[in-house]
């Protein structure tokens, strides 16, 4: 590496600018902050002797993640948050980002031209607009 030879002052110097750069992008535009409560305790399933690793949900260990009710509940908002990020992120790179140079955000009609511009389809939860379309994602 490149920084094989480099001094400790340069590499902590390195690091800290770069943990001072993420700071900033997780203040912006957010982190994956999902944490189990019960991590390390829970048991786990065991998908070992299972055709395609599809365990019934009745064969799952008792107090798996699978089966808290209370994990998945919570779970759910940050995985869609994370699409929700990356999604954005695409945009961006598509040249069409949420935040315009400005600092205003994109009105709803802009984000359905955008949308329309670059796709995919994309069917939030609730909106039953476009039921009739052919699916999204």
């Amino acid at each position: 590496s490149h920084l094989y030879d480099k001094p400790k002052e340069f590499l902590d110097e390195q690091q800290d600018r770069y943990v001072k750069k993420m700071d900033a992008v997780r203040k912006e535009w957010g982190a994956w902050s999902f944490e189990d409560a019960k991590f390390g305790v829970r048991p786990l399933a065991t998908f070992d002797d299972v055709d395609y690793k599809d365990l019934p949900n009745d064969k799952l260990t008792p107090g798996s993640w699978q089966t808290d009710e209370e994990y998945v509940r919570k779970f759910i908002p940050e995985a869609k948050a994370l699409v929700n990020r990356v999604t954005e992120g695409i945009y961006a790179e598509y040249g069409s980002p949420i935040k315009k140079k400005d600092g205003t955000v994109l009105t709803e009609e802009e984000k359905a031209e955008r949308s329309r511009k670059w796709g995919p389809k994309i069917i939030r939860d609730g909106d039953d607009s476009n039921k009739d379309d052919p699916p999204g994602i």
